[in-house]
C-alpha cells in the first residue's frame, strides 16, 4: 500500500526528478487559583537573548538566530575568519577563476537598522583584505530606521554577521540592506517585500516601500524567525493600518520571488527541535521556525565544523582577560592551512555556564502550516505529508564559529558568534557565486538540491552529509535529516553540478492562480478561496510554448491529503497558456493548498508549483503565549478562550456559524481532552468560551486548537496556540556536556516550591540512573546529582524530570544530555623559562580516543593562565592548536611580544580538547616569564 506522499508524486504520468520551473524558477505560584501561575526564571544577560520575542494580541515578534559566544572560559571557541570557511567549503576554487558574485546582488532584510554596519564594514574588510563591495545600499523601509531600538534589540549584532558574512562569500556582489521598522512581523514582511519588488526604500518621513524597480536584486536573506504557532492564516488587514501579516500573505511574496529568479533563505533557529530553548516549548506539535519552513524558502540549519589542518596557526587568539559578552582584542596572523574535516549537527548543548536555564541547538522538524512540497522527496525524508525542515546547512556552532565585527549592546568591536544566522547570509553569498557561474538568477534552490540528493553521485560530489547529532527533537542521520537537512555544500563542486543541471533544462513552467494579486501591495492579503469557489490555475511553458505531452495537475491540502489527481489542463492560444480548475467540495479541509502541475514535451519535462489558502482566517486572541512561563495553569483554574474569525475575502469578521476549541496532549492532534463550544460576542467580535481544569484529566502541554464552519459554509483553517497545565518544569544540567564516570549536576526551574521532584537518565528507553531532587530556598531551584556510568553507551542520554506540588498538580519535561568517552592528552612545552620580550614557548600536544586511535580533527586550545602569588590566576591568552600531520600531534606556539602587561612569574597552561563527538580531554603544564 502506497503512503499519501508516494501516491501524490507517482501518480503523474511521467515520473522524474526535475528542476521545478516557473514560480520556482529554478517561577512561584499564583496566588489564589483563578488566574494563570506565572513563575519567575533566573536572570539571563540582556546581551545572550538579545530581545525576547513575546506574542499580544495579533502582534507578532521576531527574533535574530544568532548565539554570542560570551564566556571564553567555557569552551572552545574557534574563530573562523573569511579565508578559513571559504577553504572549508571549498568556495576558493571559485574565487580564483574570478566567480566573485559580480553582477549579481545579495538583498539582507533585518530589523531597526544598525547605525555603523557601513564603518563595520570597512573594518571587517581591511582586516582580512577584502574588497568593499561594488555597492552596499542600505533601505529604510515603512518610515526612518530605529537604530536605538536596533542596539537595544539585540538586531545590530545581527546586521552585522548577515553583511559581513555574506560578502566574505562573495565579495563581488553588491549589497542592498532593507530595514524593517521593528521586529514585528508585518514590518520584516514588508521589508522582504520591498526587496522583492527592487524598492528604494522610504525617505526619513516616508511610509511604504519606496519606489519598486530602482533596484533588481538576486538573493534575498531573512536571518530571524519565531515559531510556526505564532502565526495566522487571517490577515487582519480589516483594520487600518494591518496589525499583522499571516503566513499565507508572505507565502505570495516569496511565491513572487521564485517566479522572478530570487533565491529566497531563512535560518532555521538555535533554540533546538519546536523552539524550546526560546519559547520554552517542550513537545513537539509545531513550534519549527517562520519565514524557514515556506516551501518557497531555502531553510538553512547548523553544524559543528571541525576543519582539517595542516601546518601554520590561527592567529585572532583572545590578548588579554574577556568578560563575559564583551569584544575581545585580534591579535597574531593566521597562516593555517585547511580543508573539511568533519561536521556534525549542532546538538543540544545546555548552556548552564554562560546563561542559566539557556539552551541551544540547531533547529528543525516538521511544519503545521505547510503540507509536503512536491520536491521534497528522497533519502531519509519521511513521508509525513507536511514541510521539513531545514534543507541545508552550514556552520552554526559559537564554539566553531567565526568573527564579526559590530555593536554588541551598544559596544562596537571583535566578537565571537555562531547560530543559523551565520548559515542564512553565507548561502546567499554562496548562491550569488552560482548565479554568476550559470549567468542568471536561480530562483527556489530547493527543487535543484533534493534533485541532487536523489542523484548519488552528485550527492556525494556536491554536499557533505551530516549524520551525527541531536538537537533534542530528532537525531542527524544518513541522507536528509531535521537537524541539517541535505547537509552542507562542497561550493566548487556544487556549482559544476549545478551548471551540469541548469543547462540540461529545457521545460520550464509558470503556474499561477486567479486570486493571486501581483503587484503584491504592502499589507493588503490575498484573498483566500471559498467553498464551492473554483480555483483557476494557469500555466506557461517556456513563456507561452504548446507541448506535445499532457500538462497535468495534481492538488493536496494542508495535511499532505490528495485532494484531485492528474487534473488535465488544456490549452488557451489567447494567453499562451494552459488553464484548468478545481471546484472547492465542503468535504476537503481548509488550510494552505498547493499545486504542482507537469508538462511534458516530447522526451523533456518540467514541473511548477503554486500554493493558496482555502477557507475563513482564525486570529488566536487567547490562550496566547507571552514566553516561558506563561500559559500555565492548575488544577481548577479557568483557561479563557476567544477567537476571531475573518472572511476568505478578509473583508468581514465572522459572527455566524460553530466554532470549538479542542485541548489535545502534547501534540496537534494527539491525545483528546476535552472540546469547548464557543460563543459570538458581537461587541468584541470574537468567539469565546472558557475551560476550567478538572482533577481527572492528563496533565502537561496542552494544544489548544480552534476550528469551526461559518453560515456560509466556509471551514476555518486550524489556528493553534498552547497552554501548561499543571506544573512548569525546566531541567538542566551543570555542564554542555559529560565524560564517563563524571559526576552530573541537575537543576530544574519550576513554578512549584512545594511536593516532590526526580530526574531520570535513560539511554534508548532504558532507564540507567533515578535522582530524587530537593528544593533549595536560596537559589529557588530544584536540585539533585548522580554520577554517571564509567562504561556502557556513549553519544546523547535523555533526562526527564518529573514533579509534582502535592495539591494535585505534576508536570515533566525533558532534555538530551551528551556523555561521551575521555581523551587521552599528552602536553610537552619546549621552554620551561622564557623572556618577557621575543619570548617564545611552543605546546605539542598527542590526543588519543579511548580506542588508542590518534585524534586529528577537533579543537584544542591552549589557555594560559598567570598565577598570582595567592594563588588567584587569571586568563592571559588562548591559543588554537594546529594539527600537523607530519609530527603526529597538535602544535601551538605562546609569544610574548603578542601579549600585553605580562607579569613576571608562574603561568599555567591548561589544554581542552574535542573530537567532534564531543570526547573531551585535559592536560596542563606550567612555564616562568622572568
Amino acid at each position: 500500500m502506497k503512503n499519501v506522499v508516494s501516491t501524490r508524486i507517482l501518480s503523474f504520468v511521467v515520473v522524474s526528478l526535475f528542476l521545478l520551473s516557473g514560480v520556482f524558477a529554478t517561577a512561584v505560584y499564583a496566588s489564589g487559583r483563578n488566574s494563570p501561575a506565572q513563575f519567575t526564571a533566573p536572570p539571563v544577560l540582556s546581551s545572550d537573548l538579545p530581545s525576547t520575542p513575546t506574542s499580544s494580541g495579533l502582534l507578532h515578534r521576531a527574533e535574530p538566530m544568532y548565539v554570542i559566544n560570551s564566556n571564553p572560559l567555557c569552551c572552545n571557541a574557534m574563530p573562523n575568519t573569511p579565508s578559513l570557511i571559504r577553504e572549508f567549503y571549498n568556495s576558493t576554487s571559485l574565487l580564483s577563476q574570478g566567480i566573485t558574485g559580480k553582477g549579481v546582488t545579495i538583498a539582507i532584510v533585518d530589523a531597526f537598522g544598525d547605525p555603523n554596519i557601513q564603518s563595520e564594514l570597512q573594518t571587517f574588510d581591511q582586516t582580512f583584505g577584502l574588497p568593499a563591495p561594488p555597492s552596499f545600499n542600505v533601505m529604510c523601509v515603512d518610515g526612518p530606521c530605529n537604530y536605538a531600538s536596533g542596539i537595544v534589540e539585540g538586531w545590530s549584532p545581527e546586521i552585522a554577521i548577515d553583511v559581513e558574512w555574506s560578502h566574505a562569500m562573495a565579495p563581488g556582489a553588491n549589497i542592498n540592506l532593507y530595514i524593517g521598522s521593528s521586529n514585528y512581523f508585518y514590518a520584516l514582511y514588508d521589508a522582504d517585500l520591498a526587496a522583492v519588488e527592487g524598492a528604494s526604500g522610504t525617505s526619513p518621513s516616508g511610509t511604504g516601500l519606496g519606489t519598486p524597480g530602482v533596484y533588481t536584486n538576486n538573493v534575498i536573506s531573512n536571518s530571524w524567525g519565531a515559531p510556526e504557532n505564532d502565526y495566522t492564516a487571517s490577515q487582519s488587514c480589516i483594520l487600518v493600518p494591518c496589525i499583522s501579516s499571516g503566513y499565507p500573505w508572505i507565502d505570495q511574496v516569496f511565491q513572487e520571488a521564485a517566479r522572478k529568479g530570487i533565491s529566497v533563505f531563512a535560518s532555521s533557529g538555535d533554540d533546538g527541535a519546536f523552539d524550546q530553548a526560546g519559547y520554552y516549548q517542550t513537545l513537539p506539535y509545531g513550534g519549527i521556525e517562520s519565514p524557514s519552513d515556506d516551501p518557497f524558502v531555502t531553510a538553512v540549519g547548523g553544524t559543528s565544523a571541525y576543519p582539517s589542518t595542516t601546518t601554520g596557526s590561527y592567529g585572532f587568539v583572545v590578548n588579554g582577560s574577556v568578560p563575559g559578552g564583551s569584544p575581545f582584542t585580534p591579535v597574531g596572523k593566521t597562516t593555517v592551512s585547511e580543508t573539511y574535516g568533519y561536521e556534525t549537527a549542532w546538538s543540544w548543548l545546555n548552556d548552564y555556564a554562560q546563561r542559566p536555564g539557556y539552551a541551544s541547538a540547531t533547529g528543525g522538524g516538521f511544519s503545521s502550516l505547510f503540507g509536503q512540497p512536491a520536491y521534497q522527496v528522497g533519502p531519509g525524508i519521511p513521508d509525513s505529508g507536511v514541510r521539513a525542515v531545514p534543507d541545508v546547512a552550514w556552520d552554526a556552532d559559537p564554539h566553531t564559529g567565526v568573527m564579526i565585527y559590530g555593536n554588541n549592546g551598544g559596544v562596537i568591536g571583535w566578537y565571537e558568534f555562531g547560530g543559523t544566522s551565520l548559515g542564512s547570509p553565507s548561502w546567499a553569498g554562496v548562491t550569488a557565486l552560482l548565479d554568476q557561474e550559470v549567468g542568471h538568477g536561480l530562483g527556489s534552490l530547493n527543487p535543484i538540491f533534493y534533485s541532487i540528493l536523489n542523484n548519488p553521485a552528485e550527492y556525494s560530489k556536491a554536499f557533505h552529509q551530516v549524520n551525527y547529532g541531536n538537537n533534542n527533537g530528532y537525531s542527524a542521520q544518513a541522507g536528509w535529516n531535521p537537524d541539517t537537512g541535505i547537509g552542507t555544500p562542497n561550493v566548487g563542486e556544487l556549482a559544476d553540478v549545478i551548471s551540469s543541471i541548469v543547462a540540461s533544462q529545457s521545460v520550464t513552467v509558470t503556474l499561477k492562480n486567479n486570486l493571486q494579486q501581483l503587484p503584491i501591495q504592502p499589507e493588503v492579503p490575498t484573498p483566500a478561496y471559498a467553498y464551492g469557489q473554483s480555483v483557476t490555475l494557469q500555466a506557461t511553458i517556456n513563456g507561452g510554448m504548446k507541448v506535445s505531452g499532457p500538462v497535468l495537475v495534481n492538488i493536496t491540502s494542508q495535511n499532505g491529503v490528495l485532494l484531485a489527481t492528474n487534473l488535465p489542463l488544456t490549452w488557451d492560444g489567447a494567453s499562451l497558456s494552459y488553464i484548468g480548475s478545481y471546484t472547492i467540495k465542503q468535504s476537503d479541509p481548509a488550510g494552505e493548498w498547493s499545486a504542482d502541475v507537469l508538462a511534458v514535451n516530447n522526451k523533456e519535462s518540467g514541473m511548477g508549483y503554486n500554493e493558496f489558502e482555502v477557507g475563513d482566517g482564525l486570529n488566536i486572541y487567547s490562550p496566547v503565549y507571552n514566553g516561558p512561563g506563561t500559559n500555565l495553569y492548575t488544577v481548577g483554574q479557568t483557561i479563557p478562550l476567544a477567537v476571531q474569525v475573518e472572511n476568505p475575502a478578509n473583508t468581514a469578521y465572522v459572527g455566524t456559524g460553530h466554532y470549538k476549541a479542542t485541548f489535545y496532549l502534547n501534540t496537534l492532534g494527539g491525545q483528546f481532552i476535552a472540546s469547548v463550544p464557543l460563543t459570538y460576542n458581537a461587541t468584541a467580535e470574537l468567539w469565546e468560551g472558557a475551560y476550567t481544569i478538572p482533577k481527572n484529566v492528563p496533565q502537561g502541554s496542552w494544544v489548544v486548537a480552534y476550528s469551526g464552519i461559518d453560515g456560509n459554509g466556509n471551514w476555518a483553517v486550524i489556528s493553534y496556540s498552547w497552554v501548561i497545565a499543571g506544573i512548569f518544569i525546566w531541567p538542566y544540567t551543570d555542564s554542555y556536556f559529560y565524560v564517563q564516570g563524571q559526576t552530573m549536576q541537575i537543576y530544574a526551574i519550576t513554578s512549584s516550591v512545594t511536593g516532590t521532584m526526580k530526574s531520570t537518565l535513560s539511554y534508548d528507553g532504558l532507564t540507567i540512573r533515578t535522582v530524587y531532587m530537593t528544593y533549595d530556598a536560596t537559589s529557588g531551584l530544584w536540585q539533585g546529582s548522580t554520577t554517571l556510568p564509567s562504561s556502557g553507551p556513549t553519544g546523547f542520554y535523555t533526562l526527564t524530570t518529573y514533579g509534582n506540588d502535592g495539591m494535585g498538580d505534576y508536570g515533566s519535561n525533558s532534555e538530551v544530555i551528551s556523555v561521551q568517552s575521555a581523551l587521552s592528552v599528552s602536553l610537552s612545552i619546549s621552554k620551561k623559562v622564557i623572556p618577557s620580550t621575543n619570548g617564545i614557548t611552543d605546546f605539542t600536544v598527542t590526543i588519543k580516543n579511548v580506542k588508542g586511535i590518534p585524534v586529528t580533527v577537533g579543537t584544542v586550545m591552549a589557555r594560559i593562565n598567570y598565577t598570582y602569588p595567592n594563588g588567584t590566576s587569571v586568563l592571559t591568552m588562548r591559543v588554537a592548536l594546529v594539527y600537523n600531520a607530519a609530527q603526529s600531534a597538535w602544535l601551538g606556539s605562546f609569544n610574548t611580544n603578542l601579549a600585553t602587561g605580562l607579569e613576571s612569574g608562574k603561568y599555567i597552561v591548561v589544554i581542552n580538547a574535542f573530537d567532534p563527538f564531543k570526547d573531551y580531554g585535559q592536560a596542563s603544564g606550567e612555564f616562568i616569564i622572568k
